[in-house]
């Protein structure tokens, strides 16, 4: 039976409209479990107080569970917050290995739709403007509203504090498996969802997904009862006002969550449309050239030389497949050096990944190379 607070879960019919993901192919942070942020090592569950409530391996046990049914003597507060170790990316990237790709789906029937939820988990969200804005953990969402016939008819997304809404026509999309998947591209540090790989202007800033990276099906997990939980998903040292604040959970997401229809009704991106393209158009007349490179294989590693045309910074990655093994950005980088990736043992099947940004962090082209 359908539940008023959590809706209900299908898991053929969310399978069978759930987005496919594009991220860019340099980026380090994916939609996974929400297991990451309670079994990570060395993170821990802060009370308003800032009391240790629980903590990642520890007495007593930080688990999802323990989200809902607190130890003796406390409550849930809505200032409590879950806090990552320092080591967010690398984290992540092993996590990630771990757990999958996924999303958290749910159906709301409401407004004459049914709206299927795919709700995103992801470990970081190093997005700042000036040092403002970046937060630990991030819950994103794209949501498919389904006609009376069982056809899409609308598509949102999510956006910052917004969002922004298609009819289902006007959404690419993949229909090679029988089903019918948006095709959504999630910005690098922000998590913004687009439907278009381009600049995205907005009140504060600019997304730019370049959507460079693999097209990803993720798989579609059922929430638990810790997605009504009342705190926040992330440290909030870094808030100035609301801004930078850990983000709440899914359930506590009043509108989009109890309200589909009325957040779809209310997600526009037309007003923004025009101005992205124009951003899009100059920053592309204005970024730097890719750089250039020469990977080697080294008993101590891997060494790439670079050289940089007319930018300031560079960020090179190691990948095996579809996966990020390491990365190092290389800030006020000099015009031509060597990057040390000291490695004990190298693994097979290593592609070498570059690409240089100016003082504004506009981003070159990306240029990779096998490591032989």
């Amino acid at each position: 039976m359908p539940d008023s607070g959590r809706g209900y879960f299908d898991r053929p019919l969310l399978e069978r409209y759930r987005p496919h993901l594009v991220y860019d192919c340099q980026y380090d942070y994916r939609a996974t479990a929400a297991e990451t942020m309670v079994e990570n090592r060395g993170n821990v569950l802060r009370g308003f107080d800032d009391e240790i409530i629980a903590v990642a391996g520890g007495t007593p046990p930080l688990t999802l569970d323990l989200l809902t049914d607190y130890p003796p003597g406390r409550e849930p507060d809505a200032d409590d917050n879950l806090c990552a170790a320092p080591s967010r990316v690398a984290d992540a990237r092993r996590m990630e290995a771990q757990y999958g790709h996924g999303v958290y789906g749910r159906i709301v029937d409401a407004g004459g739709y049914r709206w299927l939820q795919y709700w995103l988990w992801l470990y970081d969200n190093p997005k700042n403007i000036r040092g403002v804005g970046r937060h630990e953990g991030d819950w994103e969402f794209v949501q498919v509203g389904l006609d009376a016939a069982g056809v899409p008819a609308r598509v949102t997304l999510s956006q910052h504090q917004g969002g922004e809404g298609r009819d289902a026509k006007d959404v690419d999309h993949d229909a090679a498996d029988g089903g019918w998947h948006p095709i959504v591209y999630v910005a690098p540090l922000s998590h913004a969802c687009y439907f278009e790989a381009r600049s995205h202007a907005y009140i504060l800033g600019i997304d730019h997904p370049y959507g460079d990276g693999t097209m990803l099906q993720p798989a579609v997990w059922e929430f638990g009862d810790w997605a009504d939980w009342p705190g926040r998903w992330g440290n909030s040292e870094w808030a100035v006002i609301k801004q930078g604040a850990g983000p709440r959970s899914p359930g506590r997401q009043t509108q989009r969550w109890r309200s589909p229809d009325t957040f779809d009704s209310k997600a526009s991106g037309a007003g923004r449309g025009l101005l992205g393209v124009l951003v899009h158009l100059l920053g592309y007349l204005s970024a730097p050239p890719p750089p250039s490179i020469a990977a080697q294989r080294r008993p101590t590693g891997v060494h790439v030389e670079y050289e940089l045309h007319r930018a300031r910074h560079l960020y090179i990655t190691l990948h095996r497949g579809d996966n990020i093994v390491r990365g190092r950005a290389l800030y006020n980088a000099r015009k031509k050096d060597v990057a040390l990736f000291p490695m004990t043992v190298v693994p097979d099947g290593l592609v070498v990944h570059a690409s240089a940004f100016n003082r504004f962090r506009q981003r070159s082209d990306r240029v990779e190379q096998p490591l032989a």
